[in-house]
């Protein structure tokens, strides 16, 4: 049984602890009966008993984080504003962080909370990112971090940072994903605002992969990817324009971004095919043919395999939010 914890503190905000913790729920939710029976919500704990949010909203907490002996997963929810202020009074956490680290726990760091693994020295050296609004005086304060102000979500080793609540989502997915499988992963996205999701491979800086020696033939062939993907694109097509065997191209792609030739490919039609379902009356025919699929029916099938929910479902899902 995988135990999961959020740690808040007084100016924290609560939908950094509710929305991640609400998400993880769903996926309990989703599994059979019997299986549910076996898992454990996540808990939520704090210095004090009752926790005093931004936007006076108070949430009650389970227990002191000193009495998490084992976690999988730790979670630090979000700090409003002027996150020194929290890192001040919350000192006791940095040796627990430390710890807790070192045993492998994977620490995920929502918002300006990544001061509290900069103060742990859990990121000297180590990619990072945190909210826009403190990018700079946490360049200044953390010199050693490297910090990553283009992506949404960093990843170094068991350390993870999501710049912003909205990415909390992403990251959620991804260990929903990891704990329960896809199928539940895709049902609880399905049911989280889908069409605001970003994928979380597309928010994410992975430490040790983003390197100077990274397969430039790759890179060459992803940027012709996202140019040409309304295109019927075949692996033979791509593997002779590559200049090497499907086999190799197949083999290398994996290696330089865990994905397949034909995955990336479809995930880039299936991200067309959710903007033109939101902001345009064509048919599902027609979008098919726009987002470069042979038929209808093969669309349909990639798009509800990627998505959980048929187009029409998602079309019918989207507009409803639309408004003049």
């Amino acid at each position: 049984m995988s135990q999961i914890a959020f740690i808040a503190y007084d100016n924290c905000l609560a939908s950094s602890v509710s929305l991640a913790s609400e998400m993880l729920s769903a996926a309990i939710d989703a599994q059979t009966p019997a299986t549910r029976e076996s898992l454990a919500l996540p808990g939520i704990y704090g210095s004090r008993r009752k926790i005093h949010c931004a936007g006076g909203i108070e949430i009650s907490t389970h227990a002191h984080p000193k009495t998490i002996a084992d976690p999988d997963i730790i979670f630090l929810a979000a700090i409003w504003r002027n996150p020194l202020n929290v890192v001040r009074k919350q000192q006791y956490l940095i040796p627990l962080l430390q710890r807790w680290a070192a045993n492998g726990t994977n620490i995920c760091a929502i918002g300006s909370s990544s001061c509290l693994l900069a103060e742990a020295g859990l990121l000297d050296q180590k990619a990072a990112t945190t909210h826009w609004t403190q990018l700079e005086k946490f360049k200044q304060r953390y010199p050693a971090v490297k910090i990553q102000k283009d992506f949404l979500i960093t990843r170094s080793d068991n350390i993870y940072c999501a710049a912003s609540i909205n990415s909390v989502a992403d990251l959620m997915i991804y260990f929903i994903e990891s704990l329960h499988g896809k199928t539940i992963a895709q049902k609880v996205e399905a049911n989280f605002s889908p069409e605001v999701r970003k994928s979380y491979a597309s928010s994410l800086y992975i430490d040790q992969q983003h390197k100077s020696d990274s397969d430039e033939d790759m890179v060459r062939l992803q940027h012709w990817m996202r140019e040409n993907f309304k295109q019927t694109i075949s692996s033979a097509k791509m593997a002779q324009m590559m200049d090497m065997s499907i086999r190799t191209l197949n083999r290398r792609f994996k290696l330089a971004t865990n994905s397949t030739p034909n995955y990336y490919l479809q995930q880039l039609k299936v991200e067309y095919a959710k903007a033109l379902l939101k902001n345009s009356n064509l048919s599902i025919g027609d979008i098919a043919q726009q987002c470069g699929f042979c038929d209808a029916s093969h669309f349909s099938s990639v798009f509800k395999r990627l998505v959980a929910i048929t187009a029409g479902d998602y079309r019918s899902a989207v507009k409803a939010k639309l408004f003049s």
